[in-house]
């Protein structure tokens, strides 16, 4: 897990890069993630309370631009998911783009599973950087 901390000193593009950043975010609070979306510029909402997300959700997004979105999910330590990181708080990454490899999750403090969370596909670091820079393939 990255060290916990503070978004006070960061810019906006230090904070982007963070939040972009899925083994960063591994173990941190959801209210860290929340800050470094504010820091960063990002747009957030609550997510309509279903099974899916735990009955709380936060959708983190750049308006205007779909290309990366975060989904910050309660879990459920019921969950039937073969997915472990359902039974806890995580980032769910939603690349566009990407294919099949372009969504992943990701735990945050509180999910029994922190070590679960796959590795991030080839396609989608490539994806996360070009939204990061605003290039195009």
């Amino acid at each position: 897990m990255a060290a916990a901390g503070s978004v006070a000193g960061l810019t906006s593009a230090q904070a982007m890069k963070k939040l972009m950043d899925p083994e960063h975010l591994r173990g941190q609070s959801e209210e860290y993630v929340l800050e470094l979306a504010e820091k960063a510029g990002m747009s957030t909402a609550p997510m309509k309370p279903t099974s899916a997300t735990g009955g709380r959700g936060t959708r983190i997004f750049k308006p205007g631009d779909s290309n990366v979105m975060l989904f910050m999910e309660a879990g459920d330590p019921e969950s039937a998911s073969a997915d472990k990181v359902h039974e806890g708080p995580y980032v769910e990454y939603q690349i566009s783009g990407a294919g099949k490899d372009g969504a992943f999750r990701v735990p945050i403090a509180g999910n029994p599973n922190p070590e679960l969370g796959g590795e991030v596909p080839t396609v989608s670091r490539r994806r996360i950087m070009q939204f990061l820079f605003g290039m195009e393939e």
